[in-house]
């Protein structure tokens, strides 16, 4: 949605009538809604311009950055991750440290070495599966590395498939060559939340029939 609102011009000093493009969302909490500016500003020259906002939700203010009236950024600005079932905490916890750690170093700005960190976190999710599967093989599957694991371990054809892409992005981001350079971030981590939630209805799935046999 784009509207008119007063903007100071930091260079001319006076206010004038300008068009800016208003988030569909809060960046801080996530939240849908209509969100007015509270002051604008713009450098008439460069074309570029701020504003800053308040959200009802969450009761934050926060900040955004224009280029020809179209959002550039927001500061701050949160990295809103997948909800961890129970399931999956009690799985791996390893995995969910290494994950919020994950989207932390991501909501710093930190795209360098966060993908490194959701590769790891895959590693944790994928071998506590395993190992939950395979007791009895332990040892093995904590040595063995991540693509041989997930080929021998998770029988699941969707789970392995999907882990598997995981890994290729993941290395992607921890080697000086990316073998996928048309692939970033985002889609690293749109796939690491389907294996999550694969694995998460395998267990609950496998719950429910073993709690039906017992009745």
């Amino acid at each position: 949605m784009i509207r008119d609102f007063d903007s100071y011009d930091v260079q001319a000093e006076y206010l004038e009538t300008l068009e800016f493009e208003l988030p569909p969302a809060c960046p801080m909490c996530h939240r849908i809604g209509t969100f007015n500016p509270v002051r604008c500003a713009h450098y008439q020259d460069e074309g570029v311009a701020a504003a800053i906002y308040f959200c009802n939700h969450c009761e934050e203010f926060f900040f955004a950055t224009y280029s020809n009236n179209e959002i550039l950024a927001y500061y701050p600005e949160t990295v809103q991750p997948v909800q961890l079932s129970e399931h999956i905490h009690q799985l791996s916890p390893n995995f969910c440290d290494v994950y919020a750690q994950s989207c932390k170093a991501e909501q710093e700005h930190l795209d360098l070495i966060a993908g490194m960190g959701y590769r790891r976190a895959l590693e944790f999710l994928c071998k506590d599966y395993a190992v939950s599967l395979h007791p009895d093989e332990y040892e093995q599957i904590l040595a063995m590395p991540l693509a041989q694991c997930i080929k021998k371990y998770i029988d699941k054809r969707v789970i392995s498939q999907l882990a598997e892409r995981v890994a290729w992005l993941g290395n992607d981001h921890a080697h000086y060559i990316s073998k996928h350079p048309d692939k970033d971030l985002n889609d690293l981590k749109k796939i690491l939340e389907m294996v999550i939630k694969w694995i998460d209805l395998e267990i609950a799935s496998q719950l429910a029939i073993e709690q039906i046999q017992k009745a």
